[in-house]
């Protein structure tokens, strides 16, 4: 193999990663679901309602951000200091929001 080879097969990603990987983030959906329907239940709204509040949206796109850093980070695919930029700037934002909602 050449050194170039060497690099491509270091940069793949095992089997065994992907479907750690897979199982967590179809766990953390599960949980969310079910988190989300018990509200549902609980408030007595209709889930149209729900999910058309921007917030809902909002909440969402910031969950699969964090969910997507976080799983490329443990992956090896982002370093730390980007890893800790983005969830930085995340958390920035949220803070931003609450502070300017006041």
């Amino acid at each position: 193999m050449s050194d170039s080879d060497n690099g491509i097969a270091a940069q793949l990603i095992s089997l065994g990663q992907v479907l750690g990987v897979a199982a967590i983030f179809t766990t953390g959906m599960c949980v969310m679901w079910r988190i989300f329907w018990k509200a549902v239940e609980n408030k007595q709204e209709h889930v149209s309602g729900i999910l058309s509040r921007p917030a809902f949206i909002e909440g969402m796109v910031i969950t699969g951000i964090v969910g997507t850093v976080a799983g490329l980070a443990s992956l090896g695919r982002l370093q730390s200091e980007t890893t800790g930029v983005l969830l930085g700037s995340v958390v920035g934002y949220i803070l931003g929001r609450s502070v300017n909602k006041k």
